[in-house]
């Protein structure tokens, strides 16, 4: 049903083309962010591993990587099928990376704590106020997360693939 809704929008887009090929663009829309969600997630997981790459090296090794991964995904036979259909599948290849990359961005601060300032005048006051934007941020992404998980299941069961990786990663 949540495909048929999005579809129907790009459906009514005022582009130079038929409405099938307008609803076939939003799998390949869907399909290039899928690509982009595979190389943030790449990314993401490179910093999380190795913290100590720093320099032009390190950053060269933390970027081009991922980008040659994002690639090969890109171009594998499977992925620009399912990109270049109008089906489900580029959809649900996008909402869990993008449930995989916000989970990644929750478990850098799980806890959604700040970091305690040194002493000083009025520190104590500011840093109450920035831990509870934090923990809210932090409450925030975790809700979020759930509900594109629930809305993932509307188009594909697919979706729940991702549920235990991200449980576990919460835990």
């Amino acid at each position: 049903p949540l495909f048929t809704l999005v579809g129907r929008v790009f459906a009514m887009l005022p582009l130079p083309m038929e409405a099938a090929k307008r609803i076939n663009f939003f799998s390949v829309v869907c399909g290039a962010l899928a690509v982009l969600m595979c190389y943030l997630v790449a990314v993401t997981t490179l910093r999380f591993m190795y913290p100590s790459l720093k320099g032009r090296l390190g950053r060269f090794m933390t970027y081009a990587g991922p980008f040659a991964g994002a690639l090969f995904f890109a171009f594998s036979y499977t992925h620009w099928l399912d990109s270049t259909e109008t089906e489900v599948y580029a959809l649900n290849v996008f909402v869990m990376g993008l449930c995989t990359w916000l989970a990644l961005q929750w478990y850098k601060n799980p806890s959604g704590r700040a970091q305690r300032p040194a002493a000083g005048a009025g520190s104590k006051e500011r840093f109450e106020e920035e831990d509870r934007r934090e923990r809210s941020h932090s409450r925030g992404l975790v809700y979020l997360i759930v509900y594109l998980l629930a809305l993932g299941i509307s188009f594909h069961l697919g979706t729940v693939l991702v549920y235990g990786g991200i449980f576990m990663l919460f835990l």
